[in-house]
């Protein structure tokens, strides 16, 4: 079983256990593979955490141990002897730890340009844990910016540099879920980050609000800024990074009523996610709304007829003589 890239090998993960020698082998060719093309990355790899030297790579580290730093770095994961198997396998939505994520920057490239501000709330159960919120140091940010964000240098000067703010978000989100408006470039920007700043890397499984929003919530737009007026969330301030977060907190809360019956936990809501089904024509989603509302109406169908039945005998045992019509006019009957 060989995975080409890593993405590949997480969503195998994500259906099936996968032998553990067969992981740790994939998992070495994708990181040495990926070395060849980002050097950094290793030079990320190679610092301490926890005591132990995290190089993926290295034939000699032991497998528990590479394991253990995957874990640490918020893969996904658990293992025995044999398997290594996805520790979300079963979570239900209740139990998972949500972090809703947002951040401000430069420009889109991580390469060039510097982040700017993180804001970022962790759920549970629909009850919020924690909230971070950071500015980072930035001596210089592009005119169109600070338009956009009303973030101007003197603001961020006293801000603490972007290695402090890394480390302390990274300690925030710990194992949970990252959850972004258009995750790729929240998540990505992030990730790659960390590795230009030789950093512990971030493996945390993701799930994008705005796809979430796509398929369950039927609108003309899907912005954030569109969809706060929308669906009235009445979060005031846009184009700032907890406030991003704390809407697409709310959109998720929106879009947790118009899943399907199916979706119980959490990967069953990764693979809705990015599905091609959604609202309206979800196909899963309309056919439990219609079966539900079939078994409604025949239940209340079927109460109506045994209350006129009822009412039809208890008229005739005291020979009274009512017209129904009558009762059902002066709401006396249903």
């Amino acid at each position: 079983m060989k995975f080409n890239h890593y993405n590949q090998l997480v969503e195998a993960l994500y259906k099936a256990p996968i032998p553990k020698d067969v992981f740790m082998k994939n998992i070495r060719r994708l990181f040495d593979y990926r070395f060849q093309v980002n050097t950094s990355l290793k030079d990320a790899l190679s610092k301490k955490l926890e005591g132990f030297l995290s190089t993926l790579i290295d034939n000699s580290l032991e497998d528990d141990t590479t394991l253990e730093v995957l874990k640490a770095y918020g893969m996904p994961i658990v293992w025995d002897e044999d398997f290594v198997t996805c520790s979300l396998k079963g979570l239900s939505l209740d139990e998972a730890t949500f972090c809703f994520v947002d951040i401000e920057t430069t420009g889109p490239r991580p390469s060039e340009d510097e982040l700017l501000e993180i804001g970022a709330l962790k759920c549970k159960g629909g009850k919020i844990l924690g909230t971070f919120q950071s500015l980072v140091r930035v001596e210089e940010i592009p005119e169109n910016i600070q338009e956009l964000t009303s973030i101007t240098p003197d603001m961020t000067k006293d801000a603490p540099l972007a290695n402090k703010v890394l480390g302390e978000f990274k300690a925030f989100l710990g194992e949970s879920i990252f959850v972004a408006h258009g995750i790729d470039f929240d998540y990505n920007f992030i990730a790659d980050t960390l590795r230009y700043k030789n950093m512990p890397l971030m493996l945390n499984p993701k799930l994008c609000s705005l796809l979430l929003a796509k398929k369950t919530i039927l609108s003309k737009k899907y912005s954030i800024s569109f969809l706060n007026d929308f669906l009235g969330l009445e979060v005031p301030v846009q184009h700032r990074a907890y406030e991003d977060a704390l809407c697409s907190k709310k959109i998720c809360d929106i879009a947790s009523f118009m899943l399907p019956y199916s979706v119980d936990d959490v990967l069953g809501l990764f693979e809705f996610a990015r599905g091609k089904s959604g609202y309206p024509k979800s196909a899963i989603f309309m056919q439990d709304k219609y079966k539900l509302a079939k078994e409604e109406d025949a239940a209340k169908k079927a109460s109506l007829e045994s209350l006129e039945s009822k009412t039809e005998s208890l008229i005739k045992l005291e020979g009274v003589n009512v017209d129904l019509e009558i009762l059902r006019k002066k709401r006396w009957l249903l």
